[in-house]
């Protein structure tokens, strides 16, 4: 999938990604993100969970799946451990 796209006199540029987990469109969600699109980094924001969901290795490999058919070269977030905030890079 391409990222930009043009249409007429109009350039389009998919900037940003609202990401649920869940099964079906429109059913309940466990866990939602925002994606941002950065210069071709994808930003990954405001990663919520329930109390009763965990990230893992799957949720994990199911990213990587979309990042890498959206074409993304590079993924960053933000980790908080202890209270401290650090910016991790992730090359695809």
């Amino acid at each position: 999938m391409k990222l930009i796209t043009k249409c007429g006199n109009w350039t389009f540029e998919a900037k940003q990604f609202f990401a649920r987990k869940t099964e079906n469109f429109g059913d309940d969600f466990t866990a939602s993100l925002v994606i941002n699109n950065s210069g071709g980094v994808a930003k990954v924001e405001l990663a919520i969970n329930k109390d009763d969901d965990t990230f893992t290795r799957q949720d994990y490999r199911d990213l990587q799946a979309f990042f890498m058919v959206m074409d993304f070269k590079e993924v960053t977030f933000d980790r908080f451990k202890h209270g401290q905030k650090k910016e991790v890079e992730k090359k695809l």
